[in-house]
């Protein structure tokens, strides 16, 4: 006589040590979730603290009061700071939206990202274009004379050249589109908008009837009619519960 086999487990059922359940999932989702959030805030706010920055900058002698004219990022290049304030509000859509609006905000924060990185590429490959404005406002100029170094003429000492400060402005512009790729490629299964508001929205068609219920019984009351009587013209039932009907003497 054989004994009984135990049963060790039940079919679909995953120990401890390899748990991928639910709470395994919903992790990984707000964790994905808050990395393209804090990723995309810190981008922007590092394409806007560069822009507040000199990027290129140029020696002078001749310009009473400078040594050096510097322009910075906001001058230079004006399209940064706007995407990054752009890529800000953007966070914000970007979690707290349906998932058609997520992944099209996700897919625009890719793009931006890249766009601010890349206006930073000019002022490094030519910062005597970008330190024009600068030397056009302390000189009353309007452009760079045919000096050997390429310095506007009879104010330069030296070259123009380029600061930290436009790669600083490209990590930034990384930092937006890495965000924004996150939620392009994880987005679908972050959850949407709270249900307290889809709550509300469902139960907006019974107050709406509710009040349109109260504003018929006025129009009776309007015209007359006791709006306390029922379809079949009975006035309703008040007789007190349990007690019996009535008798005559």
């Amino acid at each position: 006589m054989t004994g009984a086999t135990g049963v060790t487990g039940a079919p679909g059922v995953t120990g401890p040590t390899g748990a991928t359940g639910p709470t395994g999932a919903s992790r990984a989702t707000g964790r994905s979730r808050r990395v393209a959030l804090v990723t995309v805030l810190l981008g922007a706010g590092v394409v806007l603290l560069a822009a507040g920055r000199p990027w290129a900058q140029l020696p002078v002698t001749d310009v009473p009061g400078h040594t050096v004219l510097s322009v910075d990022g906001r001058t230079a290049v004006p399209g940064a700071a706007a995407i990054a304030l752009v890529a800000l509000a953007g966070a914000i859509v970007l979690v707290t939206s349906t998932r058609p609006v997520r992944l099209l905000v996700a897919g625009l924060l890719l793009l931006a990202g890249i766009g601010a990185a890349a206006l930073g590429v000019p002022v490094l490959t030519d910062p005597a274009t970008a330190v024009r404005p600068a030397v056009a406002a302390a000189t009353g100029g309007t452009g760079l004379g045919a000096t050997g170094t390429g310095a506007p003429g009879g104010v330069g000492t030296g070259s123009p050249s380029a600061s930290f400060w436009p790669l600083v402005n490209a990590l930034g512009g990384a930092l937006i589109a890495f965000g924004g790729a996150v939620g392009l490629t994880r987005g679908r299964s972050w959850p949407g908008p709270s249900a307290r508001y889809e709550r509300t929205a469902a139960g907006r068609p019974a107050a709406a009837a509710d009040r349109d219920a109260r504003l018929a019984d006025w129009d009776r009351l309007s015209q007359g009619e006791d709006p306390t009587e029922d379809a079949t013209g009975d006035a309703p039932d008040t007789t007190p519960p349990g007690a019996g009907p009535a008798t005559t003497t």
